[in-house]
């Protein structure tokens, strides 16, 4: 059966959007030298890439994403998940009773979904 392994993420400041990243799912970074992946140390998750973008190819950095990464927390420790985030340069753009939409420094969107 296939299996999906890598999520890829252009990024224009690498180690900002994967503090971010690291921060908000719990990851590990690869201690490789010129590698940027992360990957969940529990090995259920996909494995995250960043990728390089160039910051002045403004076109495809304004563009919105096109897929949506949900993180499902515990919803007593969805406010405990929510610092984490901020603290690594994330910003809440909004939320309900039991979402909270986030994005990295660069736009990338994250929903948590706050469940039992």
């Amino acid at each position: 059966m296939p299996r999906f392994a890598q999520l890829f993420l252009d990024a224009a400041d690498i180690s900002a959007v994967r503090a971010f990243w690291l921060a908000a799912l719990g990851y590990t970074a690869d201690p490789r030298a010129g590698v940027s992946d992360i990957s969940d140390p529990r090995r259920l998750n996909p494995v995250f890439v960043f990728q390089e973008l160039d910051p002045s190819d403004t076109a495809r950095r304004s563009q919105r994403n096109r897929i949506q990464v949900e993180l499902a927390v515990p919803f007593d420790l969805v406010q405990t998940r929510l610092a984490t985030i901020i603290a690594a340069g994330g910003k809440l753009l909004g939320e309900s009773a039991t979402r909270w939409r986030v994005a990295d420094p660069e736009g990338n969107e994250l929903m948590i979904v706050g469940g039992t």
